[in-house]
């Protein structure tokens, strides 16, 4: 059953006569006939709906807020009727977003002004932050008629460095005081009266975290300068709480600590932010389901706004408010379409009652067919895939549930479940959703049971033997058997793998030549589970490289004899002498270790040519050295 509607805490039925419409300029279009606004901008009939968005990288110039904020409206499929922006410091005037909004029929700028990082700066005494905000107190007065909502650094319970009223709380901010937070508004307040700027409704915007609550009153302004007070309804994470929860903490508080010196129930309530944050895409359909459920049941009557808070950052890895993305940066149409049921909510028209119930007119989506559920492996997830489904307005996604419950959308044909338990048994069905909401009769269950890994190794090798083909090693063996299935073999050489095959033998080419090399094989199945190596085997392979030739070789001559020096030759096995020709006859063959011989026999005053070749084991000879003398 609906509340009453109250405005400024009293039923809209017990008011005397409405209030003439005094908005000035650029939201008269947006009340019903018999709804007014007033001076503090309060539709007297139902909550202004609104938003601040950013940061979607559809949008062509990636970093204009006026482009984001349009391109919202774009996806919300409605116009905003309160634009929230963010002046932060340094940015001493209204920007073109600001303008546009602000002069745009049907709109209310709302806009937060950050004076300073530093307090106790704006509190009159620093003539250049002064100058500051009589910079912007002018750009506001230069709107003429256009009346807006601002706020003086919003949110300053976290820019705190110490209150009197905390106890056990470790403050982090580094802005100043309540105090000097209170002489900052004060004096921006008396600036803009001074300047004469008479088209600010004031909003104090506080965070709403619970654990904050015994500073709120420090950080109050004062009846006299205070027209709204907002605050924030953030789901953070897993924390699963619900809207109303998150909402009422500072509703009740200041309902039951309103008194005639702070009389918070004679202003304005609303809500200046609210959304998710680094949820599940469950947990966000379902905080908007119950945002809507709030509105209107009027589960709280004071609230004059409902601005959502749809913005982030991917460039940061912070992308979690934006309402069209998951917190893995993912599009998620669904998510759109549950906020867009909120935002079109009834007590956002018109005069705010419920329209009257009309048949539905949207055929839902015909059901996916051909659900196939495909076990990885491993065991640990489950690949799904089924054909497209066909609707009259439009299929946005599907919608994939495991044992009946929801776990998963996606706006393309296949989905995987990862996290799977080896060995455990699921039924899965999907359902699509359109873009109005509707959804199909869900397929039919398909189940499906994910394997145990295999842990088992295949038997050991047995039946190893070698030889030599044209001097190389072959190996052959016997098989080795496995639980599913032996899926190659390695082939060791001196324990390190040489070889993988399929088959039961194997060749081995790089076999080093002339050394006796020890083989051994082991089986491996598809998991890469390894058996135990076989016995080993030894094999040397022929060796075909010859030494390389006796550097250096020199000769010495005396009449009738000459004596020869070299140094020695290298080779992959090992020289084991070398041969000594006068001409092309062999005059000496020594060993390995001698680098000088002397060769007798020569006739006086003839020149011979002499050749040293090195030789090794397997009889390779190297080329000759030679020398004339």
């Amino acid at each position: 059953m609906l509340l009453p509607l109250l405005v400024a805490g009293v039923p809209l039925a017990a008011q005397a006569a409405p209030a003439p419409d005094v908005s000035r300029a650029g939201i008269a279009a947006a009340t019903a006939e018999g709804c007014t606004v007033d001076e503090r901008l309060v539709n007297s009939c139902r909550p202004w709906f609104g938003t601040t968005a950013n940061r979607y990288p559809e949008v062509p110039d990636y970093y204009s807020k006026l482009d984001q904020m349009l391109y919202a409206e774009e996806r919300m499929g409605r116009q905003v009727e309160v634009a929230h922006t963010y002046r932060v410091a340094g940015q001493n005037s209204l920007r073109e977003e600001d303008v546009h909004f602000a002069t745009r029929p049907d709109t209310i700028l709302f806009v937060n002004y950050q004076v300073t990082r530093d307090w106790p700066t704006a509190d009159g005494s620093d003539d250049a932050v002064n100058a500051q905000i009589d910079e912007m107190a002018a750009s506001v007065k230069a709107l003429g008629d256009h009346k807006i909502l601002m706020s003086v650094h919003h949110e300053p319970e976290n820019d705190v460095t110490t209150t009197a009223g905390c106890t056990g709380i470790t403050h982090l901010g580094t802005s100043g005081t309540p105090a000097d937070y209170l002489a900052m508004w004060r004096n921006v307040r008396a600036r803009f009266d001074a300047a004469g700027v008479d088209n600010v409704v004031w909003v104090m915007n506080y965070m709403n975290y619970e654990p904050f609550n015994c500073m709120v009153e420090e950080l109050y302004p004062g009846d006299d300068l205070v027209d709204w007070i907002v605050w924030n309804a953030y789901q953070h994470g897993d924390d699963d709480v619900s809207f109303e929860e998150r909402a009422r903490n500072l509703y009740d508080f200041f309902t039951a600590r309103s008194t005639p010196e702070r009389d918070y129930l004679s202003k304005v309530w609303g809500l200046a932010e609210w959304g998710i944050n680094e949820s599940t895409q469950e947990s966000a359909y379902r905080y908007y389901a119950q945002a809507k459920e709030a509105v209107e049941t009027g589960r709280f009557p004071k609230f004059a706004l409902y601005a959502n808070f749809d913005n982030g950052d991917p460039n940061t890895g912070d992308g979690s408010y934006r309402v069209a993305y998951d917190t893995a940066d993912v599009h998620d149409p669904l998510e759109q379409a549950a906020f867009n049921a909120f935002a079109h909510s009834w007590r956002f028209t018109g005069d705010g009652t419920p329209p009257v119930v009309e048949p539905p007119v949207d055929t839902p989506p015909s059901t996916p067919t051909g659900l196939t559920a495909t076990p990885a492996a491993d065991g640990r997830s489950i690949a799904l895939g089924w054909a497209a489904s066909v609707d009259d307005v439009g299929v946005a996604g599907y919608e994939v549930l495991h044992n009946g419950v929801v776990v998963g959308s996606t706006a393309t044909t296949t989905w995987t479940h990862t996290g799977r338990q080896p060995g455990s048994t699921a039924t899965y069905a999907v359902r699509a959703v359109d873009t109005a909401g509707a959804t199909s009769e869900p397929t039919a269950g398909v189940t499906v049971t994910t394997p145990r890994p295999d842990t088992t190794a295949p038997s050991q090798v047995t039946g190893l033997s070698g030889r030599l083909v044209a001097g190389v090693p072959q190996l052959t063996w016997r098989a080795a058997t496995d639980d599913v299935g032996v899926a190659a073999y390695d082939v060791l050489r001196g324990g390190v793998v040489v070889g993988t095959t399929s088959s039961r033998s194997f060749t081995d080419s790089s076999a080093p030549q002339g050394r006796s090399s020890s083989y051994t094989v082991r089986a491996r199945d598809a998991a890469g589970n390894v058996g135990r190596a076989s016995s080993a085997v030894r094999l040397t392979a022929r060796d075909t490289i010859a030494p390389t030739t006796p550097p250096l070789l020199t000769v010495s001559r005396s009449r009738t004899s000459a004596t020869l020096t070299w140094t020695r030759a290298s080779d992959n096995v090992g020289v084991t002498g070398y041969l000594v020709f006068r001409g092309s006859t062999q005059v000496r063959r020594v060993s390995a270790s001698t680098v000088r011989t002397s060769v007798g026999s020569l006739r006086a005053g003839t020149r011979y040519t002499f050749r040293v070749v090195a030789v090794d084991a397997a009889g390779n000879r190297s080329p000759a050295a030679t020398v004339t003398g």
